[in-house]
């Protein structure tokens, strides 16, 4: 809010100067006879009126935390305003008709509208005051154009304008709150739907009027990930727990995974989904994926070290990955939709998690993974090549690779152990 103060006052100070500038060519313009003889009164009112403006630029737009800040600008306009207009009273032109019926006086006005600018009532008051006290004294040393009628005419016209000024504050202040607790509602919802769905697709749908089924093809790459005998540890241990230990291990690996780039497409039970690419294909996507795997063993091994302090068992997980084209979009009903990736890769990537139990290996990566991984000429772990493999639901055989450290001696020798 004090930047927003100090902003809006930069521009006022800006706006006042050239409207400054204007005023003084007009008094010179009106009053240059005066000016011309000599008068000390005009040429001290009329420098009086430049210096306040030249003060509000050079030190309140320079100190956005000058104390007071508003109310000194309030009180420049209504000097400014007051030495300008009295200039046209001590020395009247001809075809002067007195303050109350000359437009200058609109000057007045226009000063009480604008202090509601700071969205400040008690500010919007205190113009109306100091602008009252200023049009009072213009009158009272002007006693030769008094006219009753006109005078009243003016009273009116200033309860108009403090009405309009107060009303103008206090609204402008609540349409200001509105807005900005408006903002903190989007940022806050939308900070809260990222922690359900990716962030980008988060800010798509926050952005988007309406959101429909179907998607986009895009080449990506999937890692699926396990925790092998889970559901046999899980059956006596009570939700409670269940619950804490599976968030434990999710929040290691969910780490691993952004530290690399990865999205989270989903959660399935102990399964974890895994895209790369999703928002928008790159050529280290399957780079990005090899290395996510190996950051995600060294998380387990560092969460199973918890665990064992805690006298909880060692967990092991699976991890499967492959690369291809996908559907990369809504699926669902029109009332009821998710977003997702739907194609074969992810069913591949699947299938190869399930298979690193069968070969007793963490990690299996296809062929189409590190194939596309090797021509972005990254370095990467050391593979070792465990032929080819016929993935369940599929009648061609598959290469797949692991890693030629698989991590796990350290773990084969504390189990046998």
């Amino acid at each position: 809010m004090k930047s927003t103060h100090a902003n809006n006052e930069r521009h006022l100070a800006i706006v006042r100067l050239v409207f400054c500038g204007l005023i003084a060519l007009h008094i010179v313009g009106v009053c240059h006879e005066s000016l011309l003889e000599g008068s000390i009164q005009a040429i001290a009112s009329l420098g009086l009126a430049v210096l306040t403006s030249l003060f509000s630029v050079f030190v309140l737009v320079r100190n956005g935390q000058f104390r007071g800040l508003q109310l000194a600008s309030v009180s420049i306009d209504g000097v400014m305003i007051f030495f300008a207009l009295l200039l046209t009273v001590v020395f009247p032109t001809s075809s002067f008709v007195g303050i109350l019926r000359s437009p200058d006086f609109a000057f007045l006005l226009i000063c009480v509208i604008t202090a509601a600018l700071r969205l400040s009532w008690r500010l919007a008051v205190f113009a109306v005051v100091l602008n009252a006290t200023s049009f009072g004294v213009l009158v009272a040393i002007d006693p030769a154009h008094f006219d009753a009628r006109m005078f009243s005419i003016c009273i009116v016209y200033f309860i108009g304008a403090a009405s309009l000024a107060v009303i103008m504050a206090l609204r402008s202040r609540r349409l200001l709150f509105e807005g900005a607790e408006a903002v903190l509602r989007a940022e806050r919802a939308r900070r809260n739907l990222s922690l359900y769905l990716p962030e980008e697709v988060a800010d798509e749908a926050l952005e988007q009027s309406q959101i429909n089924l179907g998607g986009v093809r895009r080449n990506v790459t999937v890692l699926f990930c396990d925790l092998r005998g889970f559901t046999t540890y899980a059956e006596p241990v009570s939700p409670e727990q269940l619950v804490s230990e599976l968030n434990g291990y999710l929040s290691a690996m969910v780490t691993a995974i952004r530290e690399h780039g990865g999205t989270v497409d989903k959660f399935i039970g102990d399964a974890i989904m895994v895209v790369f690419g999703a928002s928008g294909p790159k050529m280290d996507d399957p780079v990005r994926a090899i290395l996510t795997a190996r950051c995600m063993q060294r998380a387990l091994r560092q969460h199973n070290l918890e665990r064992v302090a805690r006298g909880l068992p060692r967990l092991s997980q699976g991890i499967g990955i492959h690369s291809g084209s996908a559907i990369v979009g809504n699926v669902g009903a029109a009332d009821c939709m998710q977003h997702t990736v739907i194609g074969d890769v992810v069913n591949i990537a699947s299938r190869l998690e399930s298979a690193t139990k069968d070969l007793d290996v963490p990690v299996l990566i296809s062929a189409s993974t590190l194939n596309q991984a090797l021509r972005t000429r990254t370095r990467l772990p050391e593979m070792h090549s465990l032929g080819s493999i016929l993935i369940r639901g599929r009648t061609e055989a598959s290469e797949v690779y692991c890693f030629a450290d698989d991590g796990l001696a350290e773990e084969r020798k504390l189990k046998s152990a």
